[in-house]
């Protein structure tokens, strides 16, 4: 409810610990976080917050809001199992007002005119249990009056006199009720009158907080002095606060004066706070428009892909999420590059082939990338089995451009005396191998001669026989041509055409 330093005065005054009131207030807190035996991180995690948040409330260089007070108190009661004396509450409660006072009258206001209303409706409701046990004496009265009335001959002597006394307290019940009544009216008038202000109040302050705790300009100038005075962790907390809480159009005005300003050092982690810490859909929006940015140097952009698929890859293993967050990119300007990058940022963590495949059959748009086939073959240079494996199982799956274009990006990185190519082979289930035989051989004349080469270096001959034996006449003449019959490749290949 409560944010700080809605004044850029007040604000840097509350993180240097200026304010007393601030102060003492994170004093008392602290007093009774004592009570418990945890650390600060501990109970940070415990209530959800951040960790350097709950550090500056207890240091009094931040006005915590009212709920953490309350998350306090509840935390210290369920340790202790039982309930903190209303001598504290009220104390910390107090404490928190004359706080909030100095921080922000306007809300200060709001907060009083909100317990009085409290008071107003507690008042209200004694009112109406006076209204509703003056009326059931007053039923019991005139019932007993009517008692007496049909005992009226047994008791005639005294009939006079208990009729008198009996008028004289209904008499006096009715004036009680009328009382009660007008007393009730009147609290109902204030619980009204008050609701009106506190809505009222509550509209302006929406209004005014919407932009969040500190103007955009004013945020600027605060971290400009924390890096001049060598502040940079408190500067840090800063950005990652606003990495999460600014509204996106403000993390875009950021990342521009971080660029403009050269400070890329406190871009890298504020972009990967983006990724890691908004929903999806705003992360879309923002990452889209930085890719969109041409006006910023092409190092910059190249390393903001980076440091945004550094802090997107974590949320990325369930591929279900990934296949949502791409389809959400669009056909907007960045959204290829970004889509690019966070497949191959998945494709690189996968562990299993067939992992690889379900990524590439799943996310829309993935088989068409050609960023998918280099993703795959340079960061599997020497796992020549798995990148077969995973061709093998593209091929299978009818995505068969793909599975040339794995193979054929693989192949780039294989050393054609090495014979990793041959032991792979060796190494695979018979149906494996062959469906990458027949991938291969219907694959482009620059990836048969590629492969062929390999396998006419190496040891086994048996396996070039293999491969050559799924190939139709016309291949063969497009593969010797290539080589000329004057090499050995060529001769092979000729001797096989005849």
């Amino acid at each position: 409810m409560t944010e700080l330093a809605r004044v850029p005065g007040v604000s840097a005054q509350v993180e240097r610990g200026e304010i007393p009131e601030v102060v003492e207030l994170g004093n008392v807190l602290k007093a009774l976080f004592t009570k418990l035996e945890l650390s600060q991180r501990q109970f940070a995690k415990r209530i959800g917050l951040d960790p350097s948040a709950v550090s500056r409330y207890f240091s009094g260089k931040k006005l915590p809001p009212k709920h953490f007070v309350k998350q306090l108190v509840e935390v210290v009661e369920d340790e202790h199992g039982a309930p903190v004396t209303v001598e504290v509450k009220e104390t910390l409660h107090a404490t928190w007002l004359v706080a909030l006072k100095e921080c922000d009258p306007a809300e200060h206001r709001l907060e009083v005119l909100r317990a009085d209303l409290a008071r107003s409706r507690r008042e209200t409701e004694r009112a109406n249990r006076t209204v509703e046990a003056l009326h059931r004496m007053l039923e019991e009265k005139e019932a007993q009056l009517q008692e007496n009335a049909d005992g009226l001959a047994r008791l005639q002597l005294d009939w006079s006199a208990e009729r008198t006394g009996v008028a004289a307290e209904l008499e006096a019940l009715r004036a009680d009720l009328r009382d009660a009544q007008r007393h009730r009216e009147a609290a109902e008038e204030r619980s009204r009158e008050l609701k009106e202000r506190v809505l009222r109040l509550e509209e302006e302050l929406a209004g005014r907080t919407a932009v969040g705790p500190l103007p955009l300009y004013a945020l600027k100038g605060q971290l400009l002095a924390m890096w001049e005075d060598g502040d940079f962790s408190a500067a840090a907390r800063d950005l990652t606060e606003a990495a999460w809480a600014r509204p996106p159009e403000e993390v875009l005005d950021l990342a521009d004066w971080l660029v403009a300003e050269g400070h890329e050092a406190q871009l890298a982690p504020f972009v990967m706070d983006v990724g890691r810490l908004r929903p999806d859909e705003e992360v879309v929006r923002i990452a889209l428009d930085v890719f969109a940015r041409k006006e910023w140097p092409l190092s910059v952009r190249h390393r903001l892909s980076d440091w945004f698929e550094a802090g997107l890859t974590p949320r990325m293993g369930d591929y279900g999420a990934l296949a949502r967050f791409v389809r959400g990119l669009g056909k907007g300007a960045g959204s290829r590059e970004l889509s690019d990058r966070l497949v191959g940022a998945t494709l690189r963590h996968a562990t299993e082939p067939s992992a690889v495949v379900l990524l590439i059959t799943q996310v829309p748009g993935t088989g068409r990338l050609p960023f998918t086939a280099r993703a795959l073959g340079r960061t599997r240079r020497r796992e020549t089995r798995f990148v077969l494996e995973v061709a093998a199982g593209l091929f299978e799956a009818g995505l068969v451009q793909i599975a040339d274009d794995v193979l054929t990006e693989a192949l780039r990185y294989v050393s054609y005396r090495n014979g990793s190519v041959e032991a792979a082979l060796r190494s695979l289930d018979g149906h494996v191998r062959v469906e990458v035989f027949t991938c291969v051989a219907q694959a482009g004349q620059g990836l048969r001669s590629r492969f062929a080469k390999l396998l006419y270096e190496g040891p086994d001959p048996a396996l070039l026989d293999e491969l050559v034996d799924r190939w139709t006449p016309e291949a063969l003449d497009e593969v010797g041509l290539h080589y000329g019959t004057s090499a050995g490749l060529g001769r092979y290949l000729a001797a096989r055409r005849r």
